[in-house]
């Protein structure tokens, strides 16, 4: 402290020293300032000990003494800076930068030749993070006419110490600090040109290796801003600069050039070698020329090679062969195993044999990285100019493979997809000399062979982006056999890249040495794991992948552990058959734990005691693996249930000693297991498993009641920074529980439940509001609770007080409203008369105006308010509506509804089309009368033609079929609106916006036709008018659709039973019976002979 101390005094001394010569241009001057400039040069500035405000006073002062025409002075004024600005951290204000920024402008357009590496360098320091702050300077420098640095960076002429200098200048310029605005399109732009053509210009031969590789890690650091402040930028050029990078990635490796290739296109199939192996036909012996004795030398020194690569291919499988038992050796200290025994037991020793899919058995796999000592035999001077040479070859690599993960996060993935060919491979490294080259530059080379563990881990982590977010491109891939043909399938070609990356990446875990590269390298397994189709690949592409997986799950260091842990959670996702086998493999029986859940629990429950016991007396694993593994548990629970249901009561008991440690993260993933576990029982319950693997009512009931009896409900009593943490997770646990467990719990565990649960709406943590609504939502529907006033009563009010919350409270408030309102249906329709009576009428009011609000709210909200909105208007009894107040909520109700189904997302849209037709349904609602019916009706029929969407047109057709008497559909006309409406929608049935509807096209004309069919029934005399010039236009489309509704009908109906085709049939033949009663005209016995026809055909068809 106190030599830095005494650095900071003589700092400060010499600041004095230095501000109290005033400017001016004497000999005597500038040797004084050249004494001073050299001392404050010769301070260690790697350690902080100067002040912000006396430095940049400091700085602004020697600017104004020091003329831009004294080159030296001016040099060591440059020295200077970086070490204050970079090394001590100071943060100048927006004067003094501006200040020391033209002041380095005019001294860089002024000085000569050999200042500019210095005046760069400090520019370069004082535009770093500021160039929101130097707007007025963008186009000085960055300028596409006049641009300083843009022009000297491009000056072939000047050094290669200058061009990087400038480079670095505007790498500088594109880093963007938030919420400063960023570089304008056109600067932006003309900085990723000077990138390009920097990258995409040849190194002169004379120009030191290590010197240009600094200007190549510029460029393509400059890229990585841009992509990352300016994502669109890049795309009419993104062939030009995956070009670029594809080179870059192979930088300075043995055996790769720099020779810039053609921009990448976007292309669906992989590139592949055009000349298969052809079988010429023998051709008659002509007699020698000059050219074909020149043809036959030629052919004779081409099989020579041939001969002599074969012979050293002989060779080289015979070493491969020889190392067989190195490879074993390797995998068993490397991976854990207790022997190195082949997969193939019947293996012939010394014969290579290639697997597909996983490892080859026999092959060498010392990586190319792993470097003999003869190789590295140069002279001290020698040797390390190379070693700096490879460090940075091996920088640039590293940074082009970033530039490349910049690159994949700022394009869309469609577009991405299209150039997936250019950077993977689809077939294996090995054989034919044509499947070698393919793999010559893709991500793939530089995971295997690249010698920088860093570049390897760049890569690892390239790849990793490439994939994440792939599943919709992926879906497609199929299992086939590549064949070097005229033509492959893509789906086929897909599927061979999917198996080539898990050979490849199983292949790099086995050889890598370095652990952050293994590490990544089964982070990107996982995310390829989540995207591929398993289900249309061939099976135990999952099996050797988890075997590796196995291996390494006792690796001593802790980020392979969880690495391959969440690997193994990403197989657990997957549903398929192979995943549960691979589970059950080892099991003597069905009853016998799997080996995963075995690993797990160990991991998990070292620290007390538990019903697996730990061999050896292991210590604790480390927290990650724990958490880790109690997610691996969980994913488990959801979706392979069938292997954890034996072991329920393992299960309970591990969750219980996890919820009673004091470690909050232990804690909320014990209740993440417990909502899993507690969901796949529910759903067990509910028949939607297996009958050989369902839970029993006991079991079910024995697990929660160990949870309830143990720290469960303590947890919801809690406080505390880590309450409002956990108490959501267990309230979505309770929200698990169900009907059937519920009711055989004690009483006053059934009570401690809601009432906790009805406390915690009122919680001070939203997130706590918000999971206890949800869970009230799901109680509130159990049938011994539906049923009790009281308790629906204050459902009703804890949901609406948190019906004006958060947004994500507000979600699920409404969604609870929801419920609650079908617990309102459930019991009018049960005839439970008391509970409509007892229920009070301000409470529904309440209900009413809050899920009108709701109605106005966010689709999320939305879609769940026009649903309690339609079930409202469904219960409101007689006696409710008699109220002023209760009439005019219902009003706004339906007027809200059918905004919400005009113009509303298209869930919205759906929902409010159902919630009419629900509120059709109360008969107690004056629909004769209202002033709002017409408005319902010219709404429904509208959109039964003119939505988009099939399935908002099916739920506005199915609402025009709810009313079961004539007179609630009005008048004439709105009755031959309607009919008008349906045949109009039929007719527009063949139009769809999007293709993907086509699959409800059947549904919507089924419905549309029963609606007919419904209204058909209702029909009255006065209607027929109305319909007679419809009818008689459109009665061949009727026909048609009417036809195929009978067959449906009359195939499902039970014997006996008359169709709705057959009693519209027979109603319409009762209208016409009353012709010698009512007198009907000439036209409505016309329009009566239409419907007859066209509702007795379908019949006779049918037949």
């Amino acid at each position: 402290m106190a030599q830095i101390l005494s650095e900071s005094q003589k700092f400060t001394k010499l600041c004095q020293k230095a501000l109290y010569f005033p400017p001016r241009s004497d000999t005597r001057h500038e040797i004084d300032i050249s004494n001073i400039l050299d001392e404050f040069n010769s301070f260690d500035y790697f350690r902080k000990f100067v002040n912000d405000e006396e430095a940049a006073t400091l700085l602004v002062h020697l600017s104004e003494s020091i003329s831009v025409t004294s080159e030296h002075l001016v040099s060591k004024f440059c020295r200077l800076l970086p070490n204050i600005v970079d090394y001590q951290k100071i943060a100048l204000d927006d004067e003094c930068l501006h200040t020391l920024c033209q002041y380095l402008n005019i001294a860089i357009q002024s000085c000569q030749q050999w200042t500019l590496p210095d005046n760069l360098r400090a520019l370069g320091a004082l535009l770093y993070g500021n160039t929101g702050r130097l707007i007025e300077f963008h186009d000085v420098f960055l300028g596409a006419e006049h641009g300083i640095l843009l022009d000297i960076a491009d000056d072939a002429s000047r050094t290669l110490d200058v061009r990087r200098a400038a480079l670095q200048c505007v790498e500088n310029m594109c880093v963007r600090t938030l919420p400063l605005p960023y570089l304008s399109e056109t600067h932006a732009a003309g900085c990723l040109q000077l990138f390009l053509k920097t990258l995409q210009t040849p190194r002169d031969l004379k120009d030191d290796g290590v010197r240009y590789a600094r200007i190549l890690v510029s460029a393509l650091r400059g890229i990585q801003n841009i992509l990352t402040f300016a994502k669109n930028i890049h795309t009419k050029q993104l062939g030009i600069l995956l070009a670029v990078l594809k080179v870059f990635m192979m930088y300075g490796l043995p055996g790769q050039s720099l020779h810039m290739p053609d921009p990448l296109y976007p292309t669906p199939l992989s590139q592949y070698d055009p000349t298969p192996q052809a079988l010429s036909q023998p051709q008659q012996p002509s007699a020698p020329t000059p050219e074909t004795a020149t043809v036959v030398r030629r052919k004779k020194r081409q099989d020579l090679k041939k001969q002599k690569k074969n012979n050293q291919k002989r060779n080289q499988r015979r070493e491969e062969a020889s190392g067989e038992e190195l490879v074993h050796s390797m995998q068993a200290a490397h991976l854990g195993e207790k022997d190195g025994k082949a997969d193939d037991d019947n293996q012939a020793p010394g014969k290579l044999t290639y697997d597909r899919y996983g490892l080859t058995t026999g092959l060498c796999l010392q990586p190319s990285w792993r470097v003999s000592s003869s190789e590295g035999e140069y002279s001290d001077t020698e040797g390390g100019q190379m070693a700096k040479l490879r460090s940075m070859q091996a920088k640039v690599r590293q940074c082009a493979f970033s530039t490349l993960l910049q690159t994949f996060k700022a394009t869309e993935k469609k577009v991405m997809f299209g150039y997936w060919t250019s950077f993977l491979p689809d077939s294996p490294a090995c054989g034919t000399s044509s499947s070698s080259n393919h793999h010559t530059q893709t991500l793939i080379t530089s995971i295997l062979k690249d010698p920088s563990p860093k570049v390897r881990q760049a890569a690892l982590v390239a790849l990793t982006a490439m994939l994440d977010g792939s599943k919709q491109f992926l879906a497609a891939a199929e299992d086939g056999e590549m064949r070097r043909t005229s033509f492959t399938p893509f789906s086929v070609a897909l599927g061979s890249t999917i198996k080539e990356l898990h050979r490849c990446l199983l292949l790099a875990m086995v050889a890598e040495n370095s652990y952050l590269a293994l590490t990544q390298n089964i982070k990107c397994l996982a995310v390829l794991v989540l995207n591929v189709p398993y289900h249309r690949l061939q099976v135990g592409i999952l099996t050797k992948t988890v075997k590796q997986l196995s291996n390494l799950l006792s690796h001593r260091d802790p980020n392979i552990k969880v690495a391959c842990l969440t690997c193994l959670g990403s197989v657990l996702q997957v549903s398929v058959p192979e995943v549960r086998h691979i589970l059950q493999e080892p099991q003597a029986t069905a009853e016998s734990m799997s080996w995963l859940i075995q690993a797990c629990l160990t991991n998990i429950s070292d620290i007390y005691e538990c019903s697996v016991a730990t061999p050896g007396g292991a210590t604790a694993a480390p927290m990650p693996v724990r958490l880790e593994s109690l997610q691996v548990l969980a994913i488990m629970a959801k979706n392979y249930f069938v292997v954890i249901r034996p072991h329920l009561s393992k299960f309970a008991e591990l969750i219980c000693n996890c919820l009673q440690e004091t470690d909050p993260s232990v804690q909320l993933h014990a209740l993440k297991l417990s909502e899993d576990v507690g969901f796949s029982v529910l759903q067990s319950l509910a028949g939607k498993t297996a009958e050989d693997h369902a839970v029993s009512a006991d079991e079910a009931v024995s697990f929660w009641s160990r949870l309830i009896h143990g720290p469960l409900l303590g947890l919801l009593q809690g406080s505390g920074p880590s309450a409002g943490l956990l108490q959501p997770t267990a309230c979505d646990s309770l929200s698990n529980m169900g009907a059937a467990v519920f009711e055989s719990l004690e009483v006053d565990r059934r009570i401690a439940c809601i009432t906790l649960l009805l406390g915690l709406t009122g919680d001070e943590e939203y997130r706590v509001r918000g999971a206890a609504v949800r869970a009230l939502g799901f109680y509130v529907q159990f049938p011994s609770l539906l049923e009790d006033v009281g308790f629906v009563s204050d459902c009703a009010m804890a949901v609406l007080a948190c019906m004006d919350d958060r947004v994500i409270v507000r979600v699920k408030a409404t969604w609870a409203a929801g419920n609650i309102c079908d617990v309102l249906i459930v019991n009018k329709d049960r005839g439970n008369d008391a509970f409509v009576e007892e229920f009070p009428d301000n409470l529904l009011l309440l209900l009413f105006q809050a899920s009108i609000l709701a109605a106005q709210d966010s689709d999320k909200v939305k879609y769940s308010a026009v649903r309690a909105l339609g079930n409202l208007l469904r219960y409101a009894p007689a006696r409710s509506l008699d109220d002023a107040g209760m009439t005019d909520v219902v009003e706004k109700a339906v007027k809200q509804l059918i905004k919400n189904m005009c113009t509303g997302g298209v869930k919205v849209r759906w929902n409010s089309a159902y919630a009419l037709g629900n509120m059709l349904k109360n008969e107690s609602l004056p629909l004769a009368t209202a002033c709002w019916v017409s408005d319902v009706y010219r709404s429904l029929a509208s959109a039964t033609q003119e939505s988009r969407n099939f399935k908002v047109r099916i739920n506005a057709a199915a609402a025009l079929a709810v009313p079961a008497r004539r007179e609630r559909y009005g008048g004439v006309q709105h009755y031959a609106v309607l009919w008008q409406s349906l045949v109009g929608a039929l007719g527009a049935s063949d139009h769809m916006h999007d293709f993907f509807e086509f699959k409800y096209k059947d549904n919507l004309t089924d419905q549309l036709s029963a609606t007919l069919v419904h209204l058909a029934q209702l029909m009255a005399l006065d209607d027929l008018e109305g319909l007679a010039a419809l009818l008689h236009d459109s009665a061949d489309v009727l026909r048609t659709y009417l036809v195929k509704y009978q067959r449906k009908t009359a195939a499902t109906a039970a014997a006996g039973v008359s169709t709705d085709v057959t009693k519209a049939a027979n109603h319409i033949a009762g209208l016409k019976a009353t012709n010698h009663i009512a007198g009907l005209s000439s036209q409505q016995l016309q329009t009566l002979e239409i419907l007859q026809q066209l509702f007795t055909f379908p019949l006779e068809a049918a037949e």
